[in-house]
């Protein structure tokens, strides 16, 4: 039965993933496009000619470059027959062995596919045929399915003969760097044609298709690695011998310099193009199709920003230029006008600046104006990440008055903590202050922030340190996506970047047109709202708060452009990343420069680095946009407070600032930073009630919370510690308090006993005051009408006072006049803790081995002690009024005893021990 019962299951199991897999079916068939469409991006077979896809400006009329490497620019076609043997060879055993053997995918395969698809296992490991690589990087789009892929190769491959398909897939395929096809590969990493190949080379190359990353060739051994692989394979199907594979191992790894990205400066912008565009209407319908596509690109602003970048770089490498350099078309470089006089410090020096990058935006558009550089490549965030690491902050209920304690910049030295508001510590906290903040939020909370804002961050940088110090890399289209949001009260306005990343990114594409005329995609920007109106407006009024940068830019600095903007600078160590980041309501600028960290920047700062090209940028970005400032939310609102702690000001309160909170955030309490004492100002001691009043006066000092090591502000000294020295006032036989005494131990009740009389007497009163210089006072028991003299004053219960107090009494006369009298005395209501250390409860002495017995106990209470006494079976047998607490007693009688001590302070209080048992033996 039990079988059957399984049988059954097992059935239902199979048909459940047969349906499953039958509608992927029929869905991967619906959508799949014929065949015979490559020759409409490529030619009829036998001529086939190459068409690459235009990238125009954003008015469609300017041609900006060609889709792909600006050393492939005389790119050909590569039949079969031109290219030498070893070149086809080493692709088809790096990447197909079976190739030229295997029967054409026929529907077991596709049924084979098809439920590991619907078993959820279509993620594992199936190493693509030359067909299906044909087939993805030509005629489908990127998130096409394996399923789709193996049918589209089975018709390609039943089509078409076997060395067709492998000339056309070698010549168009994406070999990174925007090298399309075998022979811009060649061009791109050899300086050849792919007919010129030797078969080292070629190895190289087909091994960077089957690992799919252009990145190991920057690296010497993994070039190597890649030909070491490729080679073997070649030998194992017989395709050359184990002499040539020998003799190509021998050659050194040619490896591309990183010179190739840096051939044309708009290389960035065709490759950040290419990625959106591969994902927007696939990789071969981009890269092959022969069509136009109308970037977001603002043809003026990107020439200009490209030689004011120019120019900065030019002075800061030592060149003395009379001039500006021209644009790139011969027109006048007018925003480099914008560019700061080099400073003297600066001027002849190299300060070895070998790159820079930039990023302008729209952020209400989320389309890329202007881009140089490195656009999507990871770099060092340098600090420049940091307004997120706040954000983060900010979203868990801080605030930019919240007190921030700064450690010292160099954890080696000597120093202590500064306190200053979130505020201050991201206009000018550098990485301490970020650190205090990553320490408050946890990293985890600010890697979500970050992933939320588009900025991914790869689990090796998410520790406290690495977040603080800056040392996460970025890439500049994600960080202006992300200030774009910013800028834009919290709405994020761009594409999706169809990966398992949150966020979207800026747009650099608005139209596709394909070769026939036809628009193919239409630039369609989603809005999404990343955090709220209210945190982004905090975050923006800190980055636009140009007195809370001074401190660390001085007054008139960069990132003040002549209307409301949003900057902050971030560089990393070592000297290898330098940034300046910003926005205004209407535009976004992200300015990188750096060099290689084995040949870091020299003496470059803050604001000789990224700053100057931002400033120019930005305000020639900004000449024909009118002032805008951000509205402020309902759910913002302001607040007076003490500089640095946040909280409510007080009179006593140096720097009182107007500070923003989100509503129901506004501080309730008052600054404690900041306190008024009462010193004798003849001895700078803490004054007491019995200081001469004429000597008393008030001094504000600030009192650090104890978090922050004893820091003081360098304008006011720390607060004496000691009271003013007291001498018992003369007695006045009239007025006057004899018992209790100066400085006497009390406890429970107290008999307060003295004189309240003399001529005119109207009345007296008793009043308790905490400390030795109270500022408040509570009466005790009632006003009395009768005078006493040398008698009882009051009965004071002392069941709810502690510590040290002023007792005072207050005389009343008919002519207005009052006298006092007072004394010092310590309230100890807690009883001593007493406990016997030796002897141990159930030990055994006998007579003979032992001659007495050491008992000893511990004790110790708020105040003094007055007395230990020690009993032994009830009786006591030893009374000490100072240490130690031990005695040694004789040996009594054969039997048990009870041993037990009392501890008596010196306001009376009393307490036993536990009872311990011994027994002696005669």
């Amino acid at each position: 039965m039990a079988l059957l019962a399984v049988s059954v299951l097992a059935l239902l199991a199979i048909g459940l993933v047969t349906l499953n897999a039958g509608r992927q079916v029929f869905a991967a068939a619906s959508g799949l496009p014929a065949a015979s469409r490559i020759e409409n991006l490529v030619g009829q077979p036998g001529s086939e000619r190459l068409r690459p896809t235009l990238l125009f400006d954003r008015t469609g009329e300017v041609l900006l470059a060609e889709l792909g490497h600006p050393r492939a620019a005389g790119r050909r076609w590569q039949s079969l027959g031109q290219l030498p043997p070893a070149v086809v060879q080493a692709h088809v055993a790096a990447l197909d062995p079976g190739f030229w053997d295997r029967q054409e995918g026929g529907a077991l395969e596709v049924l084979r596919r098809t439920i590991r698809s619907g078993v959820g296992d279509e993620g594992s490991a199936i190493t693509p045929t030359i067909s299906e690589r044909l087939a993805a990087q030509v005629l489908l789009p990127a998130d096409a399915s394996s399923v789709a892929t193996l049918m589209l190769a089975s018709d390609l491959e039943a089509r078409y003969p076997r060395a067709q398909i492998l000339e056309w897939y070698l010549n168009s395929a994406d070999y990174g760097n925007l090298a399309f096809g075998l022979d811009a590969a060649s061009l791109v990493y050899f300086g050849k044609h792919a007919d010129e190949l030797t078969l080292a080379e070629a190895a190289v190359l087909a091994g960077l298709l089957r690992t799919g990353s252009d990145e190991r060739l920057e690296d010497p051994g993994e070039a190597a690695r890649l030909r070491e692989e490729t080679l073997s394979a070649m030998r194992r199907l017989s395709m050359i011998s184990a002499e040539e594979e020998a003799e190509a191992l021998l050659v050194p790894p040619i490896v591309w310099e990183a010179s190739a990205k840096e051939a044309d400066p708009s290389l960035g912008f065709v490759g950040a193009v290419w990625t959106e565009l591969k994902a927007a209407v696939g990789p071969g319908p981009a890269s092959l199709g022969g069509g136009r596509v109308i970037t977001t690109l603002d043809l003026d602003l990107q020439l200009q920003a490209d030689c004011v970048a120019r120019t900065h770089m030019e002075r800061m490498n030592g060149e003395a230029l009379a001039a500006a350099r021209q644009a790139a078309d011969g027109s006048p470089c007018v925003a480099a006008s914008f560019l700061p006089p080099v400073r003297p410090g600066d001027a002849g020096l190299n300060h070895n600046l070998k790159d820079v990058g930039l990023v302008v935006m729209d952020p209400r558009q989320g389309e890329v104006l202007a881009l140089i550089g490195p656009a999507d490549e990871p770099l060092s965030s340098g600090g420049a990440a940091a307004p997120f690491l706040y954000l983060s902050a900010l979203a868990r209920g801080y605030t930019p008055g919240t007190m921030l304690v700064v450690p010292p910049e160099d954890s080696e030295a000597s120093g202590e903590a500064s306190l200053m508001r979130l505020r201050t510590g991201l206009a000018s906290g550098g990485p301490a202050a970020a650190r205090s903040i990553v320490d408050l939020i946890g990293p985890q909370a600010a890697v979500r922030t970050l992933e939320l804002m588009g900025l991914e961050v790869p689990a090796a940088f998410a520790t406290a340190d690495r977040l603080a110090s800056g040392d996460v890399t970025v890439r500049m289209i994600d960080l202006a996506g992300a200030l774009g949001a910013l800028a834009n009260g919290g709405v994020q306005v761009g594409v999706s970047p169809g990966e398992a990343r949150e966020g979207l990114d800026p747009t650099l594409i608005r139209r596709v047109v394909g070769q026939d005329g036809t628009t193919v995609y239409e630039g369609r920007t989603e809005r999404r709202a990343v955090v709220s109106e209210g945190l982004a407006y905090l975050l923006t009024d800190i980055l636009s708060d140009e007195p809370a940068r001074w401190e660390r830019l001085g007054q008139g600095n960069l990132l003040e452009i002549g209307r409301p903007a949003a900057g902050l600078v971030g560089d990393s160590i070592p000297a290898t990343d330098n940034w300046t980041v910003g926005y205004t309501p209407q535009r976004v600028a992200v300015v990188w420069t750096g060099a290689p960290e084995a040949d870091p920047m020299v003496a470059v700062q803050a604001l000789n680095g990224a700053a100057p090209i931002w400033h120019a940028v930005l305000r020639y970005a900004s000449r024909d946009l009118g002032p805008e400032d951000w509205d402020q939310p309902q759910d913002v609102t302001y607040a007076e407070v003490c500089d640095p702690s946040g909280y409510l000001a007080t009179p006593y309160c140096p720097s009182v600032v107007r500070e923003v909170f989100l509503l129901g955030t506004e501080p309730s309490d008052a600054d404690t930073l900041y306190r008024p004492f009462r010193v004798n100002r003849e001895t700078g001691r803490l004054a007491t009630f019995f200081t001469p009043i004429d000597l008393v006066e008030e001094r504000v000092y600030f009192v650090p919370p104890p978090e922050a090591g004893g820091h003081a502000q360098e304008d006011l000294e720390a607060p004496p510690q000691e009271y003013d020295r007291i001498l018992p006032p003369p007695v006045d036989p009239d007025v006057n308090i004899t018992s209790p005494a100066f400085f006497d131990v009390v406890s429970r009740n107290v008999a307060v006993r003295g004189s309240a009389g003399g001529e005119g007497f109207v009345s007296y009163r008793l009043d308790l005051g905490s400390g030795l210089d109270p500022q408040a006072w509570l009466q005790i028991g009632e006003v009395v009408s009768s005078p006493v003299g040398s008698g009882l004053l009051a009965s004071w219960s002392t069941d709810d006072v502690q510590g040290l107090h002023v007792l005072r009494l207050t005389v009343v006369h008919d002519d207005g006049t009052i006298e006092t009298a007072a004394v010092a005395v310590t309230v100890d209501n807690t009883r001593p803790r007493v406990e016997l250390v030796l002897p141990f409860d159930g030990q055994v002495f006998r007579a003979g081995e032992d001659r007495d017995v050491v008992i000893d106990a511990e004790v110790t209470d708020e105040s003094d002690l007055a007395q230990v006494v020690f009993y032994v079976d009830g009786r006591p047998v030893l009374t000490r009024t100072s240490r130690p607490w031990s005695m040694r007693w004789p040996l009594g009688a054969a039997g048990e005893h009870v041993i037990r001590a009392r501890a008596t302070d010196a306001a009376g209080n009393s307490a036993d021990s536990d009872e311990v048992r011994i027994t002696i033996e005669r």
